[in-house]
């Protein structure tokens, strides 16, 4: 499973329900793809990686990838 940037941050339970509605869970995510780096973008994207049960890979842009790391 795929997860296209992460929201705000404090929306982890939120994303949770998302996903489950789809019939997936949140340990079936493999990767995530930021778009830019905008904190509406990135804001869970660490609590996301903190509750995944298997490594998540996170793809950005060379440009993004200093601001995402913070």
């Amino acid at each position: 499973m795929i997860l296209v940037d992460t929201a705000y941050p404090g929306q982890l339970s939120l994303l949770h329900e998302a996903i489950l509605s789809t019939g997936l869970h949140i340990h079936n995510l493999t990767s995530i793809f930021i778009t830019h780096q905008d904190l509406d973008h990135i804001g869970s994207l660490a609590d996301i990686i903190q509750a995944s049960s298997s490594p998540v890979q996170v793809f950005a842009s060379s440009i993004e990838k200093p601001y995402i790391q913070g």
